[in-house]
């Protein structure tokens, strides 16, 4: 059962972008359609409860803003028949300067082509009542931008282009079957298209990202990088290369480097100093992602589904919004002025409907105490790949210092920035 996030009444599900009743749904398009004014009589702080929603419209109404309804998905037509997902907001493509929707620029333009985006339909998607609402659409929604992301990454890999930044190379051959040996090269070029195809899906997909300002937005994705430049391609090294003791590590649809050969990964155009040096710095950290990430997420036998619940969290993991303990353990930066309460109460929010979703997927493998168990093991993996990261920061600081090889400029500076 889902539980409205304004006034604790029970939910059936999105409205205007978050989990909320009927009865607030209402108020909040009435108040939006009719241009309503309130006023409070009182500190603008009235208690705001199921068995006290109507005593103060004014402080209900800012509470419905606060916590992230969108006034730009209120229609004319009856709110229930909105499929409420299908009308995210797409940011333009249209050329020239950023849009509104989409201010981030992350110094990412030009680094790879700007493919089209799958056509978006502008109609309402009408549902008809006789179906159950879905049990998992907030993750849904976050499961199709991922599919999106693969797919446009295998379009773009798949070009004649070449990508990265001092020394761009081809990330696919034809001429190769199944999947051979690659170097740092590849990887750093990979990693260039990833990141222009996160911020898409992230602004496109991942609600409510893309209601945060420029400055938001650039914390949350500083902080939020490296866990999944991490955790992607060990996910795909779990499903590629699952036996355990494989030292196999996936870098694109055809290359890999195994952790025990990284002399040969470092044999590359961007390395500048001996092999032997580079890996002896970077394949402990490799050896303790096979172990701690990888051996897991074999051993549960995670779902994609599960996957971008993890990013999710991981995304909207941040700052005072998580209580002390929490913070501790997943070593979460404090700095409480980074991100306004507007967008902490947003990203508490979203981790609440994470949550329920995610027990109702590992409801689907079992009863509610396997459930609870499975729930908590997949939230656990986030604590290593934290751990993970931390590390690679101190040693791409090192690198950067002695100038041994290539670090993407773009991914570093965010890395380095970070607080962990």
């Amino acid at each position: 059962m889902y539980t409205c996030l304004v006034c604790s009444e029970a939910s059936d599900g999105l409205h205007f972008g978050i989990y909320a009743c009927r009865a607030c749904a209402a108020f909040f398009r009435r108040s939006v359609l009719q241009q309503r004014k309130y006023v409070c009589r009182r500190d603008d702080n009235c208690p705001i409860g199921n068995d006290a929603r109507n005593m103060c419209r004014s402080c209900r109404f800012k509470k419905c803003i606060k916590l992230g309804m969108s006034t730009k998905k209120c229609t004319k037509d009856p709110p229930h028949l909105i499929n409420i997902l299908a009308e995210q907001p797409q940011p333009s493509t249209s050329k020239g300067s950023p849009s509104d929707s989409e201010p981030m620029d992350l110094s990412l333009a030009g680094m790879v082509p700007r493919l089209p985006k799958p056509p978006v339909s502008t109609t309402i998607s009408v549902i008809s009542s006789s179906f159950p609402p879905p049990i998992t659409p907030f993750i849904d929604q976050m499961l199709k931008g991922y599919e999106n992301l693969i797919a446009r990454r295998r379009i773009i890999h798949r070009s004649t282009d070449n990508f990265g930044n001092k020394h761009p190379v081809k990330l696919y051959d034809p001429n190769i079957m199944g999947m051979v040996p690659g170097d740092n090269d590849i990887s750093l070029a990979s990693v260039r298209v990833e990141i222009s195809l996160l911020v898409d899906m992230l602004n496109d997909y991942f609600f409510p990202f893309s209601s945060f300002t420029e400055r938001e937005k650039i914390y949350m994705f500083r902080e939020f990088l490296g866990h999944y430049l991490t955790l992607d391609p060990i996910y795909n090294t779990a499903v590629m290369f699952p036996e355990r003791g494989d030292k196999r590590v996936y870098i694109t649809e055809q290359r890999y480097f195994n952790v025990d050969c990284m002399e040969d990964f470092y044999k590359c155009q961007n390395n500048y100093t001996d092999p032997k040096k580079s890996a002896h710095y970077l394949s402990p950290i490799y050896n303790n992602i096979l172990k701690f990430v990888k051996e897991p997420i074999v051993k549960l036998q995670v779902t994609k589904a599960e996957l971008v619940a993890i990013y999710g969290l991981s995304l909207y993991t941040s700052n005072s919004s998580l209580p002390y303990p929490m913070r501790t353990i997943l070593a979460v930066d404090d700095d409480c002025d980074s991100l306004s309460e507007r967008c902490t109460e947003a990203q508490k929010a979203a981790r609440q409907a994470i949550y329920r979703e995610l027990f109702q997927l590992c409801k689907l493998k079992g009863n509610e105490v396997a459930a609870a168990h499975r729930m908590g093991e997949i939230i656990g993996l986030i604590t290593p790949v934290v751990k993970i990261c931390r590390r690679f920061k101190e040693t791409f600081e090192l690198i950067e210092v002695f100038n041994m090889f290539e670090v993407d400029d773009v991914v570093f500076q965010f890395i380095k920035k970070t607080k962990q």
